[in-house]
């Protein structure tokens, strides 16, 4: 084990599990991220080149936009993280076991990132991560003045989950708030929270007829024609929505 670290990244949480333990890299459940192995303390955060590559496809929005979910392709994302060499007696500890999770090449693990939040604190219903999943390629030994180190570098295997909202172990729904009224040819926008979180941007919406009202991606419910409408708006992993019903008078 290394006598002194590099500073780490205190409010970043970086956490691996392999593939195999997810049923689901779009929709883990919140059992599944809290068996992830929580590797802040063996990460070298000085150079840490991993993450998504910028693009200008539309849902990109979600890069920066904490209300939007993103799933996009594997062509996005990836990069090298560097870790702490355990010492050959060093058989258990937190640098042994990350090496043994991440330094196989040809291995398909999840990477999942977390900020905001002390890297100690565990994973909860709420918080706000990015999931990737990827396989592990190249790695290099290396060493530092100090300390010694490896770099393995992470190819994506299938595809990454931005502003993912950890779900509660039973799902719950997202609810929906707004007007319950609107004109034919007039619009309203609609609220909806998941979780504790803002999702008005980043919810499915649905509406029940199409011939009423209509709903957009971001919430905003436009009259049709006169009639009674409901809208349902769902996310990864949560309950089948509550509907939130809608008046639609005539202009």
């Amino acid at each position: 084990m290394p006598s002194k670290k590099i500073a780490s990244n205190k409010n970043t949480l970086l956490a691996v599990a392999p593939k195999a333990s997810f049923a689901s890299v779009l929709t883990p459940a919140l059992s599944e991220f809290l068996s992830a192995k929580n590797i802040s303390e063996a990460t070298k955060w000085d150079g840490y080149d991993f993450g998504i590559e910028a693009s200008e496809q539309d849902e990109d929005r979600a890069l920066t936009d904490a209300a939007g979910a993103s799933t996009r392709g594997n062509e996005n994302f990836g990069g090298s993280i560097s870790f702490y060499t355990p010492t050959p007696a060093d058989t258990s500890s937190i640098y042994r076991q990350t090496r043994n999770l991440v330094a196989v090449p040809h291995t398909e693990l999840v990477l999942i990132q977390r900020d905001g939040y002390p890297a100690s604190t565990p994973f909860a219903p709420g918080q706000v991560v990015n999931v990737f999943h990827t396989i592990t390629d190249a790695r290099s030994e290396q060493r530092g003045d100090k300390n010694r180190y490896y770099s393995v570098d992470f190819k994506p295997k299938g595809f990454v989950g931005i502003n993912r909202i950890i779900p509660s172990a039973t799902p719950t729904a997202v609810t929906v708030t707004g007007g319950t009224t609107v004109a034919a040819g007039a619009s309203i926008q609609l609220k909806s929270v998941y979780e504790g979180n803002d999702i008005t941007i980043g919810a499915t919406y649905v509406s029940s007829d199409e011939t009423k009202a209509i709903v957009t991606k971001h919430g905003i419910v436009i009259g049709i024609a006169a009639g009674s409408v409901d809208i349902t708006a769902t996310y990864p992993g949560s309950a089948a929505g509550t509907t939130k019903a809608i008046t639609v008078t005539a202009p």
